[in-house]
This record gives structure tokens, C-alpha cells and sequence, in this order.
């Protein structure tokens, strides 16, 4: 779950931010959270394309995945 604090930062909490939390400490990674435009998952345009976080990956935005 997205909670949005008082001063305006954003922090997750909930099952996979746990999980997440968990596989990062006990195989040693550290992760981002990236927030998608509009908060969007994704959407199929008319033109065949996608907006949202759907949208990213397929037009590579985040090159580090």
C-alpha cells in the first residue's frame, strides 16, 4: 500500500514491501521503488501502444531492469 505522509514523501508498507524488505537483506540487494506517470499500471491506447508502468517496460524507461 502507497501511504502519503504529512509532508508530502511517500512510503509503502504492506505484504510484498515485507517480502521485498526480506529477499533484499538476506541475498544482499538494495531496490528503488519507481512510481509510474499518473500512477497508471497500464492502459492500451487505441493506437496499440500502453501508457502507465506497462508502458515503461516496454519502451525500456528504466534501463536498469
Amino acid at each position: 500500500m502507497v501511504v502519503k505522509e504529512k509532508d508530502g514523501s511517500i512510503s509503502y508498507e504492506g505484504y510484498c514491501i515485507d517480502l521485498l524488505n526480506k529477499l533484499a537483506e538476506n541475498l544482499h540487494f538494495s531496490y528503488e521503488i519507481h512510481t509510474p506517470p499518473e500512477e497508471a499500471y497500464g492502459t492500451e491506447l487505441p493506437n496499440g501502444s500502453w501508457n502507465g508502468l506497462i508502458g515503461e517496460l516496454i519502451s525500456q524507461v528504466c534501463k536498469d531492469l
